[in-house]
């Protein structure tokens, strides 16, 4: 499965964009763990080519953890920037969320260009001298993925899966599977998730006009189209199942045949439901 993927030198940009709209998207204000697991979709899409190197420019900038994930870091280091400079803002529980996406749109506009990204790694350096012994880090820091064909994104989901708990530090919650799909669909020019809507409607009987960040919850959930998915419990959060149906909807629309059976049954429903 191919899927189209907006230019890594436009990021910045759709980011901006993406913070702009994150409210209207995940129908409201995105939390700290939302954030994150959007910027982790869209990153995993682009092959990590969009947070490469934010790792480095977050300790350059905080001075400090240089072994720490910038997922872990990126919340300490916004609410920083937000409550210093010339005018200070209080960042509140929950406008964390927007604070790291803004702090990524700084980031990815320092970094625009190779001149950009020496300069940082030129700083994260003086802070912490490469190992002499070792040819890694001069290695990769400065080349993109030299794979110039995109893995299947059901690969990708699969995997998040299989390593959920590294990546969040716990089982995934729904909001956080929510925000992890539309940050890669976003990725991929919203081309992942085109006929998901259909789908969705198809599988629980109902549902239409219904965005899929609603539907697909209730489907999780073994609801109806129209009753309010259950809370997460904090023993079993709905996220993963939330991922597993993304993957069986990626293999049910595969290939051309797939899409067409998808297009008859939605055909069907809105004619059980009087709307054809």
């Amino acid at each position: 499965m191919k899927t189209a993927r907006y230019p890594i030198s436009d990021a910045a940009d759709h980011v901006a964009w993406l913070v702009e709209n994150s409210s209207a998207l995940l129908g409201a204000e995105p939390s700290e763990a939302q954030a994150l697991a959007l910027l982790a979709g869209y990153d995993i899409a682009t092959g990590h080519s969009l947070l490469r190197g934010f790792q480095e420019w977050l300790v350059a900038r905080d001075g400090g953890g240089y072994n720490i994930h910038w997922s872990g870091l990126a919340p300490t280091v916004a609410t920083a920037s937000r409550q210093s400079g010339p005018e200070v803002t209080v960042v509140m529980a929950d406008q964390s969320g927007s604070a790291i996406l803004d702090l990524v749109v700084t980031y990815l506009d320092e970094v625009d260009g190779p001149i950009g990204r020496r300069r940082l790694y030129a700083r994260y350096e003086a802070l912490y001298p490469p190992d002499p012994l070792s040819e890694d880090y001069a290695l990769t820091r400065d080349t993109a993925s030299s794979d110039s064909t995109p893995p299947d994104p059901r690969d990708h989901l699969r995997g998040v899966l299989s390593v959920q708990r590294q990546i969040f530090s716990h089982k995934i919650t729904t909001d956080e599977a929510l925000a992890f799909v539309l940050g890669y669909d976003l990725s991929c020019g919203r081309s992942l998730l085109r006929e998901f809507p259909e789908w969705l409607v198809v599988k629980l009987g109902g549902g239409h006009g219904v965005p899929w960040m609603q539907l697909l919850p209730r489907l999780a959930s073994g609801v109806g189209p129209g009753d309010l998915a259950p809370a997460d419990t904090e023993d079993d959060p709905a996220g993963a199942r939330s991922l597993e149906i993304v993957i069986e909807y990626l293999d049910d629309v595969a290939d051309l045949a797939g899409r067409r059976c998808l297009y008859a049954a939605y055909e069907r429903r809105l004619t059980a439901d009087g709307l054809a």
